[in-house]
C-alpha cells in the first residue's frame, strides 16, 4: 500500500475536474481526509448484472457494494457522476478486500470483430464507432481503479470470456505487467463456467491480482452443452462463414450459483488470511 499522500496526489492528477467536482474535492487535502474514512466493505462488483456474485457474498456474511447503470442509473461509468461514484466505492473496500469487474464484452469478444474491426494487431478496433471508443474509454477507466486498488492494497478480478481482446489492449498489457497487490502479481485463469452448472460451456478467463485465483480449480470441458440459441452460424452468398449472436445471448452473462459459491468461499479464506 501506498500513503494517504501519494494516492491522493495520483487521485488529484488522473481524475478530470469533473469527477472530482462530483466528488467534493477541491484539493488534495480534500481526498486525504475521505482517504481517512472507516473501510467498511469486504468486496464490490462493478456491471454485476443481476448481482448473483454479490448475493452470494452477502448470503456468506459479508459486506457487499455493487455498480450496475441497469440497477442504477447513476452507476454510468462514462459520465463524471458514475466515475465518482465508482471512485467512492473502490475507496470503501477494506484492506485485503476483493473487487470484482465483470467488464461489458459486447465489442471485445469474436463474435463482433466483423464490425469492431478488433483484432490482436488492433486490439483498439474501429475507433469511429461510438460503441467502440465507449468499450475503450470503459477500459481505461476500470484499469485506472485498478491502480486506486493496488494503492490501497485491495484485490480485484477482472472476467471475461475467452478469446476477449480486452487484453490486449494497451491499457491492460501494461496493467498486467506493473500491477501487484502485497507482493501478488498478475495472473490469469482459464475456467468452464459449464462445469459450475452453466448452460452452455461458457469458457471464461479470470486475470488480476487475486491470490486466491488459483484456487478456483481448472475445470476440464464440461460435455453435453449445448449452444443452440446462443449464436448461429450460416453462409453467405460469397461463401462466407457468417456468425451472429441469438436472442438467447443476453441469458449466458450471469454466473452459475455453483461458481458464485466457490468464489465467495475463497474471497473469505483470502479477507481472514490478510486480516489477521
Amino acid at each position: 500500500m501506498v500513503s494517504h499522500v501519494s494516492l491522493a496526489g495520483f487521485l488529484w492528477a488522473v481524475l478530470p475536474t469533473a469527477v472530482l467536482q462530483c466528488l467534493g474535492w477541491s484539493s488534495t487535502w480534500d481526498i486525504e481526509e475521505e482517504l481517512l474514512k472507516p473501510r467498511v466493505k469486504h468486496f464490490a462488483e462493478f456491471f454485476c448484472g443481476t448481482g448473483t456474485l454479490s448475493t452470494a457474498l452477502s448470503q456468506a456474511g459479508m459486506r457487499c457494494a455493487w455498480f450496475d447503470i441497469h440497477l442504477e442509473p447513476s452507476h454510468d461509468i462514462l459520465t463524471a457522476t458514475g466515475v465518482a461514484v465508482a471512485v467512492r466505492i473502490a475507496l470503501s473496500v477494506i484492506p485485503g478486500g476483493v473487487v470484482w469487474f465483470g467488464v461489458p464484452c459486447s465489442t471485445f469478444v469474436w463474435l463482433a470483430r466483423g464490425h469492431t474491426k478488433r483484432s490482436r494487431q488492433n486490439p483498439l478496433g474501429d475507433v469511429a464507432r461510438a460503441d467502440v471508443s465507449r468499450a475503450n474509454c470503459m477500459a481505461k477507466i476500470v484499469v485506472m481503479l485498478c491502480h486506486v486498488l493496488a494503492k490501497r492494497g485491495i484485490f480485484f478480478v477482472i472476467e471475461q470470456p475467452a478469446g476477449s481482446l480486452l487484453w490486449q489492449t494497451p491499457c491492460m498489457r501494461l496493467a498486467a505487467r506493473r500491477l501487484c497487490v502485497k507482493g501478488q502479481p498478475w495472473s490469469r485463469r482459464f475456467v468452464w463456467l459449464g462445469h459450475y452448472g452453466h448452460r452452455i460451456s461458457k469458457p471464461t478467463e479470470l486475470c488480476g491480482v487475486f491470490p486466491n485465483l488459483a484456487r478456483i480449480l481448472p475445470s476440464r470441458r464440461p460435455q453435453g452443452k449445448s449452444t443452440a440459441g446462443v449464436y448461429r452460424v450460416w453462409a453467405s452468398n460469397k461463401g462466407r462463414m457468417r456468425v451472429r449472436g441469438s436472442a438467447g445471448l443476453k441469458a449466458t452473462e450471469h454466473y452459475p450459483k455453483r461458481f458464485c459459491r466457490t468464489f465467495a468461499r475463497e474471497v473469505g479464506k483470502c479477507i481472514c488470511r490478510h486480516l489477521t
